[in-house]
């Protein structure tokens, strides 16, 4: 399970959130459903316009999984 708190300010990219989520779950996940999900889970969102949007997720603990992926 990916458990990524909710922080106030965008910084997180929805590119780069889905290529962990990729390695989590094992399986290909669109940049569209990777927004559509982090909208529904009431992550704050900024759009700056293309395909991507940047999300309000705490840094750490998306590096946290990411490390966690990779170790094991």
């Amino acid at each position: 399970m990916i458990n990524v708190a909710a922080i106030k300010t965008p910084a997180t990219g929805s590119y780069g959130m889905k290529h962990v989520v990729e390695d989590v779950l094992g399986e290909y996940v669109a940049n569209g459903e990777l927004i559509a999900a982090a909208l529904m889970a009431g992550y704050p969102m900024r759009y700056d316009g293309g395909p991507s949007a940047t999300f309000g997720m705490s840094r750490r603990d998306v590096e946290t999984v990411s490390k966690t992926r990779a170790a094991a």
